[in-house]
Protein backbone atom coordinates (compact mmCIF):
# COMPACT_ATOMS: atom_id res chain seq x y z
CA UNK A 1 0.00 0.00 0.00
CA UNK A 2 1.19 3.17 -0.92
CA UNK A 3 1.45 6.49 2.01
CA UNK A 4 -1.23 8.17 0.34
CA UNK A 5 -3.77 5.57 0.09
CA UNK A 6 -2.85 4.89 4.11
CA UNK A 7 -3.74 8.61 4.85
CA UNK A 8 -6.89 8.04 2.88
CA UNK A 9 -8.07 5.32 4.59
CA UNK A 10 -11.10 6.49 6.58
CA UNK A 11 -10.57 3.07 8.87
CA UNK A 12 -13.04 1.10 10.99
CA UNK A 13 -16.54 3.18 11.93
CA UNK A 14 -17.67 2.96 15.32
CA UNK A 15 -20.47 -0.02 14.80
CA UNK A 16 -17.38 -2.43 13.27
CA UNK A 17 -15.15 -1.23 16.36
CA UNK A 18 -17.84 -1.94 18.87
CA UNK A 19 -18.22 -5.16 16.90
CA UNK A 20 -14.73 -6.59 17.29
CA UNK A 21 -14.18 -5.15 20.15
CA UNK A 22 -17.17 -7.74 21.80
CA UNK A 23 -16.23 -10.44 19.25
CA UNK A 24 -12.28 -10.15 21.09
CA UNK A 25 -13.76 -10.02 24.68
CA UNK A 26 -16.11 -12.90 24.69
CA UNK A 27 -13.39 -14.64 23.36
CA UNK A 28 -10.42 -13.73 25.86
CA UNK A 29 -13.53 -14.18 28.46
CA UNK A 30 -14.64 -17.50 27.49
CA UNK A 31 -10.90 -18.36 27.17
CA UNK A 32 -10.63 -17.46 30.80
CA UNK A 33 -13.12 -19.10 31.97
CA UNK A 34 -12.03 -22.41 30.52
CA UNK A 35 -8.69 -21.87 32.25
CA UNK A 36 -10.16 -21.94 35.48
CA UNK A 37 -10.92 -25.74 35.50
CA UNK A 38 -7.14 -26.33 33.61
CA UNK A 39 -5.15 -24.08 36.21
CA UNK A 40 -3.10 -26.24 38.57
CA UNK A 41 -3.17 -22.84 40.56
CA UNK A 42 -6.79 -22.78 40.59
CA UNK A 43 -8.42 -22.77 44.17
CA UNK A 44 -11.88 -22.67 45.28
CA UNK A 45 -11.05 -19.23 47.52
CA UNK A 46 -11.53 -17.87 44.39
CA UNK A 47 -15.16 -18.96 43.22
CA UNK A 48 -16.43 -14.70 43.47
CA UNK A 49 -14.10 -14.30 40.76
CA UNK A 50 -14.57 -17.05 38.54
CA UNK A 51 -18.95 -16.29 38.75
CA UNK A 52 -18.05 -12.94 38.15
CA UNK A 53 -15.89 -13.61 35.12
CA UNK A 54 -19.06 -15.82 33.67
CA UNK A 55 -21.27 -12.23 35.00
CA UNK A 56 -18.59 -10.20 33.05
CA UNK A 57 -19.41 -12.70 30.05
CA UNK A 58 -23.24 -12.23 29.86
CA UNK A 59 -22.93 -8.65 30.25
CA UNK A 60 -20.46 -8.56 27.14
CA UNK A 61 -22.80 -10.73 25.21
CA UNK A 62 -26.20 -8.63 26.09
CA UNK A 63 -24.21 -5.74 24.89
CA UNK A 64 -24.70 -7.20 21.03
CA UNK A 65 -27.95 -6.41 21.10
CA UNK A 66 -28.30 -3.20 22.00
CA UNK A 67 -27.53 -0.13 19.59
CA UNK A 68 -24.73 2.05 20.18
CA UNK A 69 -25.89 5.26 18.38
CA UNK A 70 -22.45 6.96 19.94
CA UNK A 71 -19.93 6.63 21.36
CA UNK A 72 -20.73 7.95 25.39
CA UNK A 73 -23.15 5.17 25.07
CA UNK A 74 -20.92 2.49 24.63
CA UNK A 75 -18.44 4.04 27.07
CA UNK A 76 -21.03 4.09 29.73
CA UNK A 77 -21.74 0.25 29.07
CA UNK A 78 -18.31 -0.25 28.88
CA UNK A 79 -17.00 0.76 31.93
CA UNK A 80 -18.78 -1.80 33.90
CA UNK A 81 -17.04 -4.52 31.83
CA UNK A 82 -13.88 -2.62 32.62
CA UNK A 83 -14.43 -1.86 36.35
CA UNK A 84 -15.58 -5.20 36.73
CA UNK A 85 -12.49 -7.18 35.15
CA UNK A 86 -10.42 -4.63 37.43
CA UNK A 87 -11.96 -5.58 40.53
CA UNK A 88 -11.68 -9.29 39.28
CA UNK A 89 -7.87 -8.85 39.13
CA UNK A 90 -7.69 -7.18 42.49
CA UNK A 91 -8.99 -9.46 43.92
CA UNK A 92 -7.64 -12.73 42.64
CA UNK A 93 -5.35 -14.50 44.80
CA UNK A 94 -2.90 -15.88 42.32
CA UNK A 95 -1.62 -13.13 40.23
CA UNK A 96 1.14 -14.83 38.91
CA UNK A 97 -0.76 -18.04 37.52
CA UNK A 98 -1.78 -18.58 34.16
CA UNK A 99 -5.19 -17.70 35.11
CA UNK A 100 -4.47 -14.25 37.45
CA UNK A 101 -2.03 -13.13 33.99
CA UNK A 102 -4.89 -14.12 31.85
CA UNK A 103 -7.25 -12.07 33.91
CA UNK A 104 -4.68 -8.96 33.78
CA UNK A 105 -4.01 -9.19 30.34
CA UNK A 106 -7.90 -9.29 29.29
CA UNK A 107 -7.69 -6.38 32.12
CA UNK A 108 -5.20 -4.26 29.66
CA UNK A 109 -7.53 -4.76 26.83
CA UNK A 110 -10.47 -3.79 28.62
CA UNK A 111 -8.66 -0.48 29.00
CA UNK A 112 -6.68 -0.47 25.70
CA UNK A 113 -10.51 -0.62 24.05
CA UNK A 114 -11.73 1.98 25.95
CA UNK A 115 -9.11 4.34 24.81
CA UNK A 116 -9.69 3.58 21.38
CA UNK A 117 -13.49 3.57 20.81
CA UNK A 118 -13.16 7.09 22.54
CA UNK A 119 -10.38 8.09 19.79
CA UNK A 120 -12.56 6.80 16.75
CA UNK A 121 -16.00 8.00 18.60
CA UNK A 122 -14.56 11.70 18.10
CA UNK A 123 -13.06 10.88 15.08
CA UNK A 124 -16.74 10.04 13.87
CA UNK A 125 -17.94 13.34 16.28
CA UNK A 126 -15.57 15.46 14.25
CA UNK A 127 -16.45 14.44 10.76
CA UNK A 128 -19.87 15.59 11.13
Amino acid sequence: MKAATLKSAPGPSLAQLVSLTLDMSEAQISRLIDASSDDQDWSEVDYSVDSTTRLILDKVKGMRSLEFKNYPDFISAWIQVMSSIELCARAFSCPNSYYGRELGNLRDYAKQALHTVEFVGMREKLRV
